[in-house]
């Protein structure tokens, strides 16, 4: 996985950081996760830590701080 990931392979990132998981970086394989968990991708977001999401979406991450910097 390079630094242009697709946000299927952030996700799937996500879930492993956050719930020691793997899954595969597939629409359908998230979903199916999402579900036998109850959760939804706002769901995800909002249970793991910041350190998680920050390592999951570096770019996204970087993209905010940087807006959030700008006067």
């Amino acid at each position: 996985m390079g630094e242009h990931k697709s946000i299927e392979e952030n996700i799937a990132k996500l879930i492993e950081l956050t719930y020691s998981e793997r899954v595969k970086a597939d629409k359908s394989e998230i979903r199916s996760w999402l579900r036998r968990h109850s959760l939804r991708d706002i769901d995800l977001v909002k249970e793991a830590g910041k350190q998680e999401v920050e390592a999951a979406f570096p770019a996204l991450t970087r993209a905010l701080k940087k807006i959030a910097s700008d006067p």
